[in-house]
């Protein structure tokens, strides 16, 4: 499943998991992972040579070892329950693919939240965006 399919079924986001980088300080994650209602995980992970962001589909392997993002980053949980309204996969001045960004909303009240997914130092960082 694509993150357009996702779009165009309306699934709403029902969490955000991770695999935090245990030996690095701060909020680093080798690999976070989408589950929206009634689709498979979507895995996002970062390639440790070039800093690219990848795609992936549900990771079974790695399923015991994934947390739930919003105990590192609690602002996540916003999130939850909300649709998918766009997203942008960001690719650099190199052409790397090296940051994703998602806008979720919620449809009743039409409030929303955006949450950037960035390469860097081989993990992927989580910032959440905020309108000045």
């Amino acid at each position: 499943m694509t993150l357009k399919e996702i779009y165009q079924k309306g699934s709403s986001l029902e969490k955000i998991l991770c695999i935090p980088y245990t030996d690095i300080i701060g909020n680093v994650f080798a690999s976070v992972a989408f589950q929206f209602k009634d689709t498979p995980h979507l895995c996002l992970g970062v390639d440790g040579d070039t800093d690219e962001l990848f795609w992936s589909n549900d990771d079974d392997e790695k399923k015991s070892i994934f947390k739930e993002l919003d105990c590192f980053i609690p602002s996540v949980k916003n999130c939850y329950g909300m649709h998918l309204a766009w997203s942008w996969e960001m690719e650099n001045q190199q052409g790397y693919f090296d940051a994703l960004q998602l806008e979720f909303m919620d449809l009743a009240s039409m409030k929303g939240e955006i949450i950037q997914f960035k390469a860097m130092g081989s993990g992927i960082h989580v910032y959440r965006i905020v309108e000045e």
